[in-house]
This record gives C-alpha cells, structure tokens and sequence, in this order.
C-alpha cells in the first residue's frame, strides 16, 4: 500500500472511513415515517365523511358507502379550509350528476353538510 505513504492519503483514507461509518450507522438507525392506518372519505351524495383502515387488498374507487351500500365514496383530505376531494377525481365526480350534492365540482370542496 504504497498510496498511504503521505498524509494526505491517510487523511483522504481517514475521511472516506468515517463518511462511510456515519451513512451506516443512519441508514441503521433510522425510525419509519409513521403512516395513518387509516384513509378518509366522503360520500359525495350524504356528505358524510369516513375513516377507512388500509387493508392488504387494493381500494377501488370510489368504494361503497357502509351505510348506504352505494359507490358514492371518493378519497379527500382537509386543510384549514376543510375537505376537499384531488383533482384527479373531477371527472368521476362530474359522473355522479345529480348524486353529487356535497362536492363542488369546481372548487373541489365539500359544502357544508353532514360531515
């Protein structure tokens, strides 16, 4: 090893060591993000909003409402505004027609309702 001789290859050596020790230690340590166990729904015809638990198989949009056994539920979220349904479902939600009486189709948003 005839590159260690000088001491800017022990140097050079000594920090490639210790960059490489300290990505193991956090690749070891790190802590999972903490995931909801759950996902919230709305049913655009009640305006009642659901907390639904993951499960193993596949949800298929939009699910059926456990109350009134129709494919009413889309996924949502809420900020300080609150629920709102993602763009991407806009054209399903303008294929409920007239069952959509709680999502506005333009802004998105749940009017108030049942919540």
């Amino acid at each position: 090893m005839g590159f260690l001789k000088t001491n800017a290859a022990k140097i050079g050596l000594a920090v490639v060591l210790l960059a490489a020790a300290v990505a193991a230690f956090l690749i070891v340590n790190r802590k999972p993000s903490p995931v909801s166990g759950d996902l919230t729904f709305v049913c655009v015809a009640t305006g009642k909003v659901y907390q639904i638990g993951r499960s193993k198989k596949a949800l298929i949009v939009p699910l059926e409402n456990p109350d009134t056994h129709e494919l009413t539920l889309l996924p949502c979220a809420k900020d300080a505004g609150g629920y709102y349904i993602s763009g991407r479902y806009r054209g399903m939600l303008k294929e409920f027609g007239d069952k959509n009486r709680y999502v506005d189709t333009e802004t998105l948003r749940l009017r108030s309702g049942p919540g």
